[in-house]
């Protein structure tokens, strides 16, 4: 069989087995004659719109990368997940890779995704040249702080503490993405840095509301002790964080809201429900104990459609 009638899977396969760079340069140029005659496509990107550029980024491959931009190669090419050969190298850590490709293509979206998946070196690298914004919007208008704090990258977020209050969409900060994940460090970094503890999104929902709901008592605790409004409702239902937590089944964050001053056991939601409602609905054995001990909760109040807890 000719090398024509060779899959692409196959072909990648065979320069597994080569040695030396003459001959995976040998074999490359062959393939290009050869799919330059067939299809100016398919040398040019695979299936996902990647160029051989992308791959080689993607995979940290230096000498490949090297030798790519020898060659005639658009820096700025975009695959199918709007990602360029510098994005590529900076979401999967590449530091060497990112050192070569910024110089000749700025892209802040590689910023967002070095934060977002902890590559301290690349943010680094990245802020250094002082050509890419810090504070930089995703689609969801997402910093790479707000994308740092949301997956707990401490060592990102130390770097990136200029704009602690910047907003999503949603308009939740990074501080309250990184408490709705439970990362009660970042949450004590972000807040000693000065960001707002008791922020509302546009749903008027509290780090504290989140935190609660989450069963993250950690960072309950850091909330609680930084001088947050404990019986905060939202904009929606009327809920405090002792009720999403009830309604949730968490009975450590129960526990210690119950004893927090300013917190009312019996709070009710703009449909009159109670925590101690919300915890027998969603049969929380457990929360529904907790509640009834404090001896502050009615378990014969009704909510709006006359029903009771019991």
């Amino acid at each position: 069989m000719s090398i024509a009638g060779l899959a692409p899977e196959t072909l990648i396969h065979i320069v597994g087995y080569l040695e030396s760079k003459r001959d995976i340069r040998a074999f490359i140029e062959t393939c290009r004659t050869f799919c330059l005659l067939r299809s100016p496509c398919l040398y040019r990107h695979n299936a996902y719109g990647q160029t051989a550029l992308h791959l080689a980024a993607a995979i940290g491959h230096k000498e490949a990368t090297m030798l790519l931009l020898t060659g005639k190669v658009d820096l700025k090419a975009e695959d199918n997940f709007h990602q360029t050969p510098l994005s590529a190298a900076a979401k999967n850590g590449h530091k060497a890779i990112v050192e070569v490709l910024q110089s000749a293509a700025q892209n802040s979206a590689a910023l967002l995704l070095a934060a977002e998946n902890g590559h301290k070196a690349v943010v680094e690298q990245l802020l250094a040249t002082n050509l890419i914004h810090p504070s930089y919007k995703d689609s969801n208008r997402r910093t790479p702080l707000s994308l740092a704090a949301g997956n707990g990258h401490k060592a990102v977020v130390g770097l990136l503490l200029a704009r602690a209050d910047s907003e999503d969409d949603n308009r939740r900060t990074p501080l309250s993405l990184a408490v709705g994940e439970g990362h009660d460090t970042v949450v004590l970094l972000l807040i000693n840095s000065g960001a707002n503890p008791d922020s509302k999104d546009k749903h008027g929902r509290t780090p504290l509301s989140f935190a609660a709901e989450k069963g993250s008592v950690a960072v309950v605790r850091v909330l609680l002790k930084n001088g947050v409004t404990p019986d905060s409702k939202d904009f929606e239902c009327g809920q405090t964080p002792l009720s999403f937590a009830a309604r949730h089944g968490c009975g450590i964050v129960v526990r210690h809201l119950v004893l927090t001053d300013g917190v009312d056991p019996e709070s009710r939601d703009s449909n009159k429900r109670t925590p101690l409602s919300w915890a027998v609905g969603s049969w929380h054995e457990e929360v529904v104990s907790i509640l009834l001990d404090t001896n502050s909760v009615d378990p014969a109040s009704e909510d709006t459609n006359g029903q009771t807890p019991l």
